[in-house]
Formats: C-alpha cells, sequence, structure tokens
C-alpha cells in the first residue's frame, strides 16, 4: 500500500471516534491490519491538517496526550478535548477508563 494510501486509512479509522472519547496510535495501528503501525499512525497525526480528521483524538496507550498534531500541540489538543467533555487525571493523563473508544 502506498503510504499516502496508508494515511487515508488511518484517517478514515480516526474519523469514527466521537467526541468525548479517545484512541490510541497503537488502537488505530491494529485497525489497519499491522499494530506495529503506532509510529506511522503518529507521523500521518503530525502532518494532518484537515479539520475534519479529529486527530486531537489520538492519543498514547497510557493516556498521555504529548505529541504534535497538524493544528497544534499537546496545549490545543488538550483544549479541544476539554471542549468534549474529556476528563483527566490529576497527572494530566486523560481518564481512559471513562473515554477510550473501542472500535
Amino acid at each position: 500500500m502506498v503510504m499516502s494510501g496508508l494515511y487515508q486509512q488511518i484517517y478514515n479509522i480516526v474519523k469514527k471516534v466521537p467526541a468525548g472519547f479517545v484512541t490510541t496510535y497503537g488502537d488505530v495501528a491494529a485497525q489497519t491490519g499491522n499494530p506495529r503501525r503506532s509510529r506511522i499512525v503518529g507521523t500521518a497525526m503530525a502532518m494532518c491538517n484537515d479539520n475534519t480528521v479529529p486527530c486531537h483524538r489520538v492519543i498514547r496507550k497510557d493516556g498521555s496526550i504529548e505529541g504534535t498534531f497538524g493544528l497544534g500541540g499537546s496545549d490545543y489538543k488538550r483544549f479541544l478535548l476539554e471542549n468534549e467533555d474529556v476528563s483527566f487525571l490529576s497527572d494530566g493523563r486523560v481518564d481512559l477508563s471513562k473515554h477510550l473508544w473501542i472500535y
């Protein structure tokens, strides 16, 4: 699969995550058929500047939101998630017990 085709597949998977929920790079990678593609998912999120793809909903498996996406950094990612009523633990990680999207 050509990289742009893979990126489009990744974006289509991420578009399925509803507001108020998050997914992980690894979970998105698994949905592509290869769970080892989590770094490629991260690169796809960093390169995406299409605001119809909710890249801010893709986070690390431990619930942390460090990193960038095409429309901003981790502070903006947190701002967007808070506006979707995503709750955070005292250490700044997303409360995955409440907000993890299961495909």
